[in-house]
């Protein structure tokens, strides 16, 4: 049931609370630690009180894993919640676009197949759910190879070069499907020193990078699906100025 608030005009729900779910690996799973994107995110729902956002980030998963994480149920444990969800982020890649060879890599073409596997499920699960395709993004090589040396473990051929064809892929998967993308490939290496403003570790996010990743996704989100924004969205349960006359029978029937 919906309605209106007869003091504050606001729209309001009494039915579930919408949901955002969060599909990826490290850089989403991170996202949601202090200063991440998913929790800049989270507040600008939180704050207007009509979603929730569900983290479902994997640190170190590939797209091979993640699509059979899916197919096992991943989102079938997350009913009921998803089935009201309204956007669905997906950004992995990252770890795909290791050197052949390494226990991460997936080729390209299956990278691809991966991503449009998740699309369909994610679509079968919650029809109504705008999704959001994001492209891995560049790596600051030097920085990620010293980084692993100090740590002593392996860097698997992480680049900007070798992440080319993997954004270029999900943009192509994007049109496909017909799923918003967000070029975070392209867009960071538009930014005045990206490779040490925006990467922490050269592959991670740092604070900037996180803001920067929060903002490109709300502009995504408010051009293509404004009424699914944060601010486009009714409010869940009436504001407090309408609770008296709503919750206590006081208003007129919701609509």
């Amino acid at each position: 049931a919906t309605g209106v608030g007869p003091e504050t005009g606001e729209a309001y729900t009494l039915g579930p609370r919408p949901a955002v779910l969060l599909l990826g690996d490290s850089i989403t799973q991170q996202g949601s630690e202090p200063g991440g994107w998913a929790t800049a995110l989270a507040a600008a729902y939180t704050r207007e009180r009509n979603a929730d956002v569900l983290n479902r980030g994997f640190s170190g998963y590939n797209s091979r894993h993640l699509a059979r994480a899916i197919a096992g149920g991943l989102l079938a444990q997350l009913e009921p919640l998803v089935s009201h969800a309204v956007m669905v982020t997906l950004l992995v890649g990252s770890n795909d676009a290791t050197r052949p060879g390494a226990p991460q890599h997936v080729p390209v073409d299956e990278y691809a197949a991966n991503v449009r596997a998740i699309v369909a499920a994610v679509r079968a699960s919650m029809p109504g759910a705008k999704v959001i395709l994001m492209t891995p993004p560049p790596v600051n090589e030097a920085k990620w190879a010293s980084v692993c040396e100090a740590q002593g473990k392996e860097a698997w051929g992480r680049s900007t070069e070798r992440v080319q064809p993997y954004a270029a892929a999900a943009l192509e998967v994007a049109q496909d499907v017909g799923a918003t993308p967000v070029d975070l490939y392209a867009s960071m290496q538009r930014e005045p020193e990206w490779q040490t403003r925006l990467l922490a570790d050269g592959l991670h996010l740092t604070g900037a990078g996180n803001k920067r990743v929060f903002e490109y996704i709300s502009e995504a989100i408010v051009a293509a699906a404004p009424t699914s924004a944060p601010g486009g969205l009714a409010w869940h349960l009436p504001h407090h100025r309408d609770a008296n006359a709503v919750l206590l029978g006081e208003a007129t029937q919701p609509q």
